[in-house]
């Protein structure tokens, strides 16, 4: 088993037990739908550092806990992830703030469901290239507020996590899982994410400055005693 293999093996037990624990305890189920509105503010706040971070360093490479994280390099590419989750979180911000009316969310997915007769499936489209989307023009704060009207909280939040980079070994990652799975959400998507990730991460070579402290302690060692 690789390193990076290894790694995300760690993040899918530490996730998995998360589940466990959170699905069996009442008092954290409490706790994670009382402070759902702090969460989404907390992981604004964790992508405006992070981004923050990543600008100060530019143009030097990602930290490699980072690249670990994104799964590439490319600095342009990780701020214009951690963006798209920023606006994101905050259009959930605001449906958590001005929730709408239990009959207007009805009247809605019974206008969708009747929108959409049931009839052969549709040939499933190709996926669509993400990096080119991504470092083109981002979606505004209304085509994203559209997107996420009719998805579940749960659901949501696991987007803001593939965009923000978040593990499991982050401090809000039990907050998180309880927030996603108690709110219509599945962290098995969080976790695919990892995964493609890592062995994305696997494939890329080290980033200069790793690299060269790596040839510095070879070099070390190499010396006669």
């Amino acid at each position: 088993m690789t390193l990076a293999r290894g790694y995300v093996l760690y993040m899918f037990m530490s996730a998995a037990l998360a589940s466990h624990h959170s699905v069996r305890d009442p008092a954290m189920r409490g706790r994670a739908a009382g402070g759902l509105l702090g969460l989404v503010r907390a992981l604004v706040d964790y992508g405006r550092d992070l981004v923050a971070t990543l600008q100060a360093r530019a143009p030097l490479t990602p930290p490699l806990a980072v690249v670990r994280r994104f799964g590439g390099v490319s600095v342009a590419l990780i701020i214009a992830r951690i963006t798209r989750g920023l606006m994101i979180a905050a259009a959930l911000e605001q449906r958590l703030l001005h929730p709408r009316p239990r009959q207007v969310r009805l009247a809605e997915a019974e206008r969708a469901a009747a929108a959409s007769p049931r009839g052969p499936r549709a040939p499933r489209r190709p996926q669509p290239d993400e990096e080119a989307e991504l470092l083109g023009a981002l979606p505004s704060a209304k085509e994203i507020a559209a997107r996420i009207r009719n998805k579940r909280t749960g659901a949501v939040i696991a987007e803001i996590c593939r965009d923000l980079g978040i593990t499991a070994q982050h401090p809000l990652w039990r907050q998180i899982n309880d927030a996603i799975i108690l709110n219509g959400g599945n962290t098995v998507t969080v976790m695919r994410v990892w995964w493609r990730r890592s062995e994305q991460a696997a494939d890329l070579p080290l980033p200069p400055e790793i690299e060269a402290r790596f040839d510095q302690l070879m070099a070390a060692y190499a010396q006669p005693p």
